[in-house]
Parts: C-alpha cells; sequence; structure tokens
C-alpha cells in the first residue's frame, strides 16, 4: 500500500494503481479553474482518505452546474474516513462538503467525486446586497466629511 503522510501542494494528476491512502496528518492540493478545468485522482485500485483536501477556488467558474471531476469514482474503490475533510468546507455529512463563497455555493459530492456549483446569488438578491454595500460607502463617507 503506498501512504502519503504529508501536505502537499502539486497540483497535477495522480494515478493510483493499488491501494493508496491519504493519512489523517496528508493534505491533497486541487487547482480549480473553469468549467471542468483542474487536476483529479484517478487510476484502479483502493483509495482510503483520511487526511484533507485543500481547493484553491481563486480561479474556479462560477456558473450554476460548472463541476469539476476530483476523484474518479468510476474506476477507484474510494473510502472517505471519519477524519477525512475539505478544507474551509462544511461538512453536511454523508460524503457531502460545501462552502460558500459570497453566495456562490459550491458542492463536493464524495459519491460521485465531483465538485459542483450549485447556487448562485439571483439578480435581485445581488443587486440588494451591491445597493447595501453603495449604502455603506455613502453612510462612511458623510461621516467622514462631519
Amino acid at each position: 500500500m503506498t501512504t502519503f503522510n504529508a501536505a502537499n501542494t502539486f497540483t497535477g494528476d495522480l494515478t493510483v494503481t493499488s491501494s493508496t491512502a491519504f493519512s489523517s496528518t496528508s493534505s491533497w492540493m486541487f487547482s480549480i479553474g473553469a468549467n471542468g478545468v483542474n487536476n483529479s485522482i484517478a487510476g484502479t485500485g483502493d483509495l482510503l482518505l483520511e487526511g484533507a483536501f485543500n481547493l484553491d477556488l481563486s480561479g474556479a467558474g462560477t456558473s450554476l452546474c460548472d463541476s469539476w471531476s476530483l476523484v474518479n469514482t468510476a474506476t477507484l474503490n474510494e473510502t472517505y474516513a471519519g477524519t477525512f475533510n475539505l478544507t474551509g468546507f462544511n461538512d453536511l455529512g454523508g460524503n457531502v462538503w460545501e462552502q460558500d463563497l459570497g453566495g456562490i455555493l459550491y458542492e463536493y459530492a464524495g459519491s460521485t467525486g465531483l465538485l459542483s456549483v450549485t447556487a448562485i446569488p439571483e439578480p435581485s438578491t445581488l443587486g440588494l446586497l451591491m445597493a447595501a454595500g453603495a449604502g455603506i460607502l455613502f453612510r462612511r463617507r458623510c461621516k467622514d466629511l462631519v
């Protein structure tokens, strides 16, 4: 069995060909880009995930239904241990994690190995948020003038 024990910042693809484990002290970096553009874990065999996935979402797509395959569940037999997590994401249970970035909701489903955009702000909500932000700026400027 191949075991990863440390934080990994490599953002290329990983292909496993036998039993592989990410220990509870390990992490794997994913660089998420436009829809479908990312590094991933693929191959064949058993994959035990006890550590963390770190997702760089700074260049990620933001359109509803954008998705990225992080783990190829069609050819890997993956197991998510209780210590597994996605850094910065909320654990919803059932191997599902989500993160809200300014109203854009990213969700990772372990059963499919997919990260997806599942919600975006409605235009009316976005407009309301922008109006509130403008109001705060206006208030600060007026206050600064007195």
